[in-house]
């Protein structure tokens, strides 16, 4: 039902540079990662309101907590695609920044 949660490159510690390339870009938005967290925190309220939904007494709660679940679901699936974008940006950066100089200063002929 959701999509995939991203996982960031832990391979090596990130340079400096990098780090502050990533910051710029990001412009004060937060980092896969938090978004991440983010996703697991809805997701935990989600399962809390499924446990409230199938102790709902009446149809009134039965309505209420369908649409608290729709609503939920919605902010998840869009934290998840942030997510994606955001840490598609933090590894392009990282490969950019770790390659190394001689590959950049190649000039192609057209």
């Amino acid at each position: 039902m959701y999509m995939r949660s991203y996982e960031p490159i832990p391979d090596k510690p990130m340079p400096e540079e990098a780090d502050e390339v990533i910051d710029e870009m990001l412009a004060g938005r937060p980092r896969a990662i938090d978004l991440a967290e983010m996703v697991a925190a809805l997701e935990s309220r989600r399962e809390a309101f499924t446990r409230e939904l199938a102790s709902a007494e009446n149809e009134v709660q039965i309505r209420e907590w369908q649409a608290r679940i729709r609503e939920v679901d919605a902010q998840i699936k869009t934290l998840q695609e942030e997510q994606a974008i955001t840490g598609f940006v933090e590894n392009s950066i990282r490969v950019s920044v770790n390659r190394p100089r001689h590959e950049m200063d190649i000039e192609f002929d057209l």
